[in-house]
């Protein structure tokens, strides 16, 4: 089986064709099998323009909770995805990979901004279910040790 990379990135905005192209450049060079683009502000007609146009043979998940926020995509071609369950803070899925004998679940996060709305989001995450042991938790979950490692704009903790 060729090599399959799993991640995620908080790319800030893929509205322009120029990030689109890094994005497809990034995940041919890197071999991505499934990935998760966090805070894509890419939304109905833009977002199927996206897949059609730049994504060939990968499928794609995003919901009314998760537009705009997290977007997942997978390659047909190394994995099955099946999502079982989604908030707008996270979507948690059961991953085959194609011609792995194993199998696992993975929960895409992208914690809102503050310690007070994040608290629905563990909860959450008390609350998913299994199919298999095996688990992957990757994502922003917006949140810092101290205020000093915060970059960018002023945010309650």
């Amino acid at each position: 089986m060729e090599a399959c990379n799993i991640g995620c990135w908080n790319v800030k905005g893929v509205n322009s064709r120029k990030k689109q192209d890094t994005l497809v450049d990034f995940c041919n060079v890197k071999k991505i099998g499934i990935y998760a683009f966090l805070e894509t502000k890419v939304r109905g007609k833009k977002l199927n323009e996206l897949m059609e146009n730049k994504f060939v043979n990968w499928n794609h998940y995003s919901s009314a909770n998760t537009e705009g926020r997290l977007l997942v995509v997978w390659r047909k071609s190394f994995v099955r995805v099946i999502v079982i369950a989604e908030s707008s803070q996270l979507v948690h899925c059961y991953v085959k990979m194609t011609s792995a004998v194993f199998d696992f679940c993975i929960t895409f996060v992208y914690g809102f901004n503050t310690a007070e709305a994040r608290k629905n989001l563990w909860e959450e995450m008390k609350n998913l279910r299994f199919p298999v042991k095996s688990w992957l938790v990757v994502g922003d979950f917006n949140a810092v040790f101290e205020l000093d490692d915060r970059i960018g704009e002023k945010t309650l903790l």
